[in-house]
């Protein structure tokens, strides 16, 4: 009488878990978002962005010259908020793991960043 094989299992050769990786692309997404709802909706308040887009040039510019310090600190973070995403995606291509992981998540994030920086026609 024979005994039943074994199922085999292979295990992958995965690096452990990085906490502090993690930590920081959690920090550097969240604050991200943060900064952009909080520009979003400053800029909607202040500037009436993005519906102000649909006006004449001339009336964007004449409210745009009534708050340029406010407008231009907002977009500023706005700016900063789509930075964050760039460290963000690297922290994530290292938990990832591996020369793909290490691409592929920058890349993509810089591919995100450059689709939200601009406007919609």
């Amino acid at each position: 009488m024979s005994t039943p094989a074994k199922p085999t299992t292979h295990i992958i050769d995965r690096p452990a878990l990085d906490p502090q990786n993690a930590r920081r692309a959690a920090t550097a997404l969240a604050l991200a978002a943060l900064l952009a709802t909080a520009g979003f909706t400053v800029l909607g308040s202040v500037f009436e962005y993005p519906q102000i887009l649909d006006e004449p040039v001339a009336a964007i510019l004449a409210l745009y010259r009534g708050h340029q310090g406010a407008v231009m600190t907002w977009f500023a973070v706005l700016v900063v908020s789509s930075a964050l995403l760039a460290p963000a995606g690297i922290w994530l291509g290292r938990l990832a793991g591996g020369t793909l992981g290490r691409w592929t998540c920058p890349l993509r994030f810089a591919v995100v960043q450059q689709h939200v920086a601009e406007p919609v026609a």
